[in-house]
C-alpha cells in the first residue's frame, strides 16, 4: 500500500497500488466509517444483496440488546425475542480452551437483567463496539444467546442455525483469533512496516473464500468445523484479519488495502453462496440453480470442505452442518439420512477417504502377541459420519455433473428399497441405520483384496485404511454406478462400487468396508484387473442385502 506522505502528492503511481492511509489499528474510527461505507455500497446498489437484505427480519430466539446508547457502561441485556423483528449481527469465532462468561441455567435470569460489559472476553467486547458504530441494536452469540448446560435449548437453537445465519444483517468472523479472549482490533506501529522513500510497505494475507487447512496461524476460525456453516450462510462476511478489514458480499469482496476488489457475478462460487444463503423465497438465481443435480453436488462438494476442517468432539458432526442441510431439506423437500439424502442415496453412498488413514500403532497385534481384537464402527457403517477420523471425504468427481464440463450418462446398477435412521431424518444426533438395496453382488477374492490394499493406484479406499481386519472376511463387491463422460473424440469411463463383509457370523447383514473406483484408460482402452470382478458381478443375478 502507499502511505500518506505530501512528498507523493501529484507524483503518478507506476505501481498501481491503492493510496491508503497507513492503517494504525483495524478498530480506529477511519475503519469503522470504511466498514460502514462498504454496508452502505452493499444495501444501496447490489441488487443481488438488496434483494434478500430486509430492513428487519425476525429474530432468533434470543439475542443480545445493545440499546442506543454507543458507551461502555450502557447497559447489555439477553432478551427474548417473542417473535420481534430487527436487524441483528452475529459473530463467528473460536472458542479455543479458555474460560469465558456463557449463559447457564444458573445465571439465565441474571443476564436477562444485565450482563456487564468488563465481564465480557476482548472479542465480544470488540464485537459490540463494532455494532454499536454501526448502528446495530442486536447482536446474536452463541455462547451467550443459548443456554449452554440445558441439552433441550441445545438441541432446539442447533437447528436454527440456518435461520440465524441467513437472516442476519451481516456475520463479523473473529478470524485471527484462536480463543475469545484475543479480541477484533489489531494495532500496528512503524516497525511493522518496509519502507522505501516514501513509500510504506506491509504485507497483506488474504483469507480465502473457502474455508482452508493452511494459513492455521492467521486464520484458525476457517479451520474449525463449526465455522463453516456460520460463513457459508452468511449474507455478509465482514472479517477481521490481523492486518485488515475485508467485506464479502455475495457480488463482491473488499478490503482496505484494495487488492481484493472484485465482482464475483456468474462465478461457481458466487451460485454455492447464494444457493445457499437466500432464504427460500428471496432466491435470485435461475430455476437451474436449485435443480436436484445442482443441489446434490453443492452438498458433496460440502462434505468434502466440512470433512477438512476440525471439530473438538466427533459427536457434533452432524449438528455443526446441520444449518447447510436444513437449507438443503427446504429447497428439495429431500429425506435426510444421517449425512446423506433418500431421494440421492445411490450416489450419496459413492464416497470415499483421502488420504487413507494410517494404521495405529497396536493395528498389527493385540496387547498378548496373539490376533488384533477389532471392534466394527458404529451403525450406520454406510454414512461418513461413523468415521472416527478426521480425513478427508471425497466424492467422485465425475459424478458432480453441475461441474461437468461434458455430457455425463449414469447408469445406476443398485435400486434402494428401503432406507431409514434412529431416530429418523435427525439433524443431530443418529444412533443406527439400515438401507435395503437390491444389487449384483460379487465376492472378491482375499488374495485380490490384500493386493488391492499394496497398490492405492488399483482404486481401493478403504474406510478405516490400514486398519482394515482383512482376515476377518469374506469381501463384496456391491455395484453401484458406472458413468461416461465426454463426446465422439474423447470418453472418460469409470465404475463405483461398495466393498462390504457381512456384519456378523450367520445374520443376512452387511456393513461397508470401503470404496472401489475404476477407470478405463481413455487413450488406451486399457481396464484394470479389478474390472473383471465388476462384470462377473454386473451378469449375475441381483441379490436383495441390508447394510448397516
Amino acid at each position: 500500500m502507499l502511505s500518506d506522505n505530501n512528498m507523493l502528492l501529484g507524483i503518478p503511481n507506476p505501481w498501481n497500488l491503492p493510496h491508503v492511509p497507513s492503517l494504525r489499528s483495524t478498530g480506529s474510527r477511519a475503519t469503522l466509517d470504511q466498514i460502514q461505507a462498504w454496508i452502505d455500497t452493499c444495501v444501496n446498489t447490489h441488487q443481488l444483496c438488496r434483494s434478500v437484505s430486509k430492513t428487519d427480519t425476525p429474530l432468533p430466539t434470543r439475542v443480545l440488546d445493545l440499546g442506543v446508547d454507543p458507551s461502555e457502561s450502557a447497559p447489555i441485556r439477553l432478551i427474548e425475542s417473542a417473535g420481534k423483528n430487527g436487524r441483528y449481527v452475529t459473530l463467528s469465532y473460536c472458542w479455543g480452551k479458555a474460560k469465558f462468561l456463557k449463559t447457564t441455567k444458573d445465571n439465565y435470569t441474571r443476564h436477562k437483567q444485565g450482563i456487564l460489559f468488563a465481564d465480557l472476553p476482548r472479542t465480544f467486547q470488540h464485537t459490540i463496539k463494532v455494532c454499536r458504530a454501526l448502528g446495530v441494536r442486536y447482536l446474536w452469540i452463541d455462547a451467550l444467546c443459548i443456554i449452554q448446560d440445558d441439552s433441550q435449548d441445545w438441541a432446539a437453537e442447533s437447528v436454527r442455525m440456518a435461520d440465524v445465519y441467513q437472516k442476519s444483517f451481516f456475520t463479523l468472523s473473529a478470524t485471527w483469533g484462536d480463543s475469545p479472549d484475543c479480541g477484533l482490533f489489531q494495532d500496528f506501529d512503524t516497525a511493522s512496516e518496509s519502507r522505501i522513500g516514501p513509500v510504506a510497505l506491509r504485507q497483506v494475507v488474504h483469507p480465502t473464500l473457502t474455508h482452508i487447512t493452511h494459513h492455521e496461524n492467521e486464520f484458525p476460525v476457517l479451520t474449525r468445523g463449526w465455522c463453516y456453516q456460520e460463513h457459508l450462510l452468511s449474507r455478509r462476511i465482514l472479517y477481521f484479519t490481523m492486518w485488515e478489514v475485508m467485506l464479502q458480499c455475495l457480488e463482491s469482496t473488499i478490503c482496505e488495502c484494495g487488492s481484493s476488489i472484485h465482482k464475483s457475478r456468474g462465478t461457481e462460487q458466487e451460485k454455492y453462496k447464494q444457493f445457499f444463503c437466500c432464504p427460500e423465497d428471496q432466491h435470485p438465481a435461475s430455476p437451474s440453480a436449485t435443480s436436484p443435480d445442482v443441489a446434490s453436488d453443492f452438498w458433496h462438494v460440502t462434505v468434502s470442505d466440512y470433512t477438512l476442517l476440525r471439530l473438538t468432539y466427533s459427536s457434533d458432526k452432524l449438528p455443526a452442518i446441520s444449518g447447510i442441510a436444513t437449507v438443503i431439506q427446504r429447497k428439495t423437500n429431500w429425506h435426510y439420512l444421517a449425512g446423506l439424502w433418500r431421494e440421492t442415496l445411490l450416489t450419496d453412498l459413492c464416497w470415499y477417504v483421502w488420504p487413507p488413514p494410517p494404521a495405529p500403532p497396536n493395528a498389527t497385534s493385540s496387547p498378548c502377541g496373539g490376533k488384533p481384537q477389532k471392534q466394527r464402527r458404529k451403525s450406520p457403517t454406510w454414512s461418513w459420519i461413523t468415521i472416527p477420523h478426521s480425513n478427508c471425504i471425497h466424492y467422485q468427481a465425475a459424478l458432480l455433473s453441475f461441474y461437468q464440463k461434458m455430457p455425463i450418462h449414469l447408469t445406476l446398477h443398485a435400486s434402494i428399497l428401503d432406507a431409514g435412521c434412529t431416530p429418523l431424518s435427525s439433524m443431530s444426533e443418529v444412533h443406527s441405520g439400515f438401507i435395503v438395496l437390491e444389487c449384483y453382488m460379487q465376492q472378491i477374492p482375499l488374495t485380490m483384496m490384500q493386493a488391492l490394499v499394496m497398490d492405492l493406484a488399483q482404486g481401493l479406499a478403504l474406510d478405516e485404511g490400514l486398519d482394515t481386519p482383512l482376515e476377518e472376511g469374506p469381501f463384496y463387491l456391491i455395484p453401484m454406478v458406472a458413468y461416461v463422460s465426454g463426446d465422439e473424440w474423447f470418453k472418460y469411463t469409470g465404475y463405483t462400487a461398495l466393498v462390504v463383509t457381512p456384519a456378523e457370523e450367520g445374520k443376512d447383514e452387511m456393513v461397508r468396508v470401503g470404496l472401489l473406483i475404476c477407470h478405463v484408460n481413455p487413450a488406451t482402452g486399457g481396464k484394470p484387473g479389478t474390472y473383471k470382478i465388476w462384470e462377473r458381478a454386473v451378469n449375475g443375478k441381483k441379490v436383495r442385502i441390508r447394510l448397516i
